[in-house]
């Protein structure tokens, strides 16, 4: 029942229109929504971009993998830095 369950809910999301949005189109917007986000100068609302990957499993998945989002690496939080430079891969930070 819980399998039959999570496979209405994730039909459910395809149905959404931003779920018909390209893998790039998302990751550009995710960009331009974390650009955004960097400029505040309160530390802690830099982090509000990872929101984008709590929203449901494909946007997560976009947002896990786009390596550009991760290259800015938030000092203050230790933790959540080495997450940013391993999923940053390659990117210059």
């Amino acid at each position: 029942l819980e399998a039959d369950l999570q496979v209405i809910r994730s039909s459910q999301n395809a149905y959404s229109l931003s779920s018909r949005l390209p893998n790039e189109v998302l990751e550009k917007i995710f960009l331009e929504h974390a650009t955004n986000v960097y400029w505040d100068w309160e530390e802690d609302t830099k982090l509000r971009w990872f929101r984008v990957a709590q929203v449901c499993r494909r946007w997560r998945e976009v947002a896990v993998s786009s390596a550009p989002l991760w290259s800015t690496i938030i000092l203050s939080h230790p933790e959540f830095m080495k997450l940013m430079v391993a999923r940053s891969k390659r990117m210059p930070l």
